[in-house]
């Protein structure tokens, strides 16, 4: 589960890296007219993990945006 607040970025202000990774995955934003594509960039405040009710313990890997050293919860 992420915890997240989002914000749109233009296409011609994403790092080139970043738009050639996703190009290769996906439709390339690059090469549509101006105004048809935004990327959305997510901010994540916390996140946990698990894969059943035995991994709850230790679940919370990022609080307030920091990733932690040793899960907690």
């Amino acid at each position: 589960m992420i915890d997240t607040s989002a914000s749109l970025v233009d296409v011609s202000d994403i790092d080139a890296g970043i738009a050639e990774h996703y190009a290769k995955v996906s439709t390339d934003p690059r090469t549509y007219p101006e105004g048809t594509f935004v990327y959305l960039r997510l901010h994540p405040r916390r996140i946990q993990v698990w894969n059943g009710l035995h991994e709850f313990v230790g679940r919370t890997v990022m609080r307030d945006g920091q990733w932690l050293d040793n899960p907690i919860d």
